[in-house]
């Protein structure tokens, strides 16, 4: 029990002092005192209090004001059975004739259970607070506490500086630094928060002379919990943290202006997450190790929209490009370039191609439907009809022979068909139908929730 609060000062009841005591008692600070936690701190007041403060009577105190069920007291029923306190002192000071502390002890012990209880409590911090002294001493060569002790021990509230520079400032318990407290380090870095056995614990703040920040939770002296990081040139963290990482879900803000909300795992984004960078792009997507990875989308600020796998930040495997011209890109990718095995849409004439890529270009065996329904069958090389080709109408009763893209006569339609067989290509089938099946019809699902939702 840290905070040198007269158990007067608690009974007039600065919600403000209720909270320190409520504090140093949390020792897990998870916001709630449990029968261990009272027990505890209990057994470290002497004889006489440890006879009447058994784990039964505890027990009862904290049934008797617990409102939610879950057999602990949080800060709101804790205030609760300081206020109680408060009405069983005064009962017993009432039902007390004036003579003697005999007759006040008689006077208590005739109140309703309620004052015994009080009683109890009220014995428990005004002998911690008798404990108590108060004093200037050095520790050791250069080192000096002033403040209260109990035991021989450091204890309560007290100011101790440091041999190598820096000092704390705050709450004691039995030689460790408990409770609430700031210390100065000798670099300039400054803690400002809750600690427990000489570690951060619970809320706190940390600034750095650099103008670094943190403030959130702390676990062991680790940041861990929900926290916000401002850090140099205005970026900025605000998620959970774990170990002092970055890790489980977060927004962070960079100096150029982009902006990532979504998974993180030890301080790299991971999982699901929104990538949007300054110039206007937007990532949506799976994420691992700080790269697009997984199947994502990714829309260009000037509207073209790409949706299916990436590795390691870039295209690759089967995905479709919508671009903002109309044209639709569906097939292979490689290391963010058409590869392999697509079918390309034209949106100015809503001709179909229908072959191999090699480095974004049409190249080796490809198919051509035209608007008309006319189909064509040829060699590529960078992007065009390289050699013999062949070219029917719509109907497929006509074919002419091409060459290197332009017409060079018309031919049989047997003389067709061996032209394309020798292009390892069969006879298009009437209508403009690709060969190469659709593969991206719906959108990826892409779980993200927006910081602000």
């Amino acid at each position: 029990m840290g905070a040198g609060v007269s158990i007067s000062s608690i009974s007039k009841s600065s919600s403000k002092e209720a909270d320190k005591i409520f504090a140093t008692l949390d020792k897990d600070k998870n916001g709630k005192l449990s029968l261990k936690e009272l027990s505890k701190a209990a057994k470290t007041h002497g004889d006489a209090i440890k006879a009447e403060w058994t784990e039964e009577k505890i027990s009862e105190i904290i049934e008797a004001h617990d409102k939610d069920g879950d057999h602990q007291l949080d800060r709101a029923e804790f205030t609760e059975v300081l206020s109680t306190l408060k009405r069983g002192k005064k009962k017993a000071a009432a039902a007390a004739p004036a003579k003697g502390k005999a007759a006040a002890k008689a006077g208590a012990a005739a109140a309703a259970p309620a004052d015994s209880e009080a009683a109890t409590a009220t014995d428990l911090l005004e002998q911690l607070q008798k404990e108590r002294k108060k004093g200037k001493f050095q520790i050791k060569e250069g080192e000096v506490y002033e403040g209260e002790t109990r035991q021989g021990k450091m204890d309560g509230y007290g100011l101790y500086t440091f041999a190598e520079g820096g000092s704390y400032e705050g709450q004691w318990f039995l030689g460790k630094m408990e409770g609430e407290g700031k210390r100065v380090f000798e670099n300039g870095d400054i803690y400002e928060g809750q600690w427990f056995n000489n570690l951060f614990a619970g809320r706190g703040t940390f600034k750095q002379p650099s103008g670094e920040t943190y403030e959130g939770q702390w676990v062991e002296g680790k940041r861990e919990g929900k926290g916000t990081s401002n850090m140099l040139e205005g970026e900025s963290y605000v998620g959970d943290f774990k170990s002092n990482c970055m890790h489980g879900t977060g927004r962070y803000t960079y100096s150029s202006g982009d902006t990532y909300y979504g998974g993180w795992v030890e301080g790299k984004q991971h999982g699901h997450g929104k990538y949007v960078h300054a110039s206007g792009d937007q990532y949506e997507g799976a994420m691992c190790d700080g790269r697009y990875h997984g199947e994502g989308r990714y829309t260009s600020a000037n509207g073209d929209v790409y949706i299916g796998p990436f590795v390691d930040g870039v295209r690759e495997g089967i995905g479709k490009m919508v671009s903002q011209n109309g044209d639709v890109y569906e097939g292979e990718y490689e290391k963010g370039k058409r590869e392999g095995r697509g079918t390309y849409r034209f949106g100015s004439n809503d001709a179909l191609y229908d072959g191999r890529y090699i480095n974004n270009k049409r190249e080796g065996q490809g198919s051509y439907f035209y608007a008309d329904g006319s189909a064509e069958i040829a060699l590529f090389k960078a992007g065009k009809p390289s050699g013999e080709g062949v070219r029917w109408n719509a109907e497929r009763t006509a074919a002419w022979r091409m060459k290197d893209g332009n017409n060079a006569g018309e031919v049989t339609l047997e003389e067709a068909e061996a032209i394309a067989t020798e292009l390892a290509k069969p006879v298009p089938a009437k209508g403009m139908t690709a060969t190469y099946p659709a593969t991206r019809d719906t959108d990826p699902v892409v779980r993200v929730v927006d910081v602000d939702g």
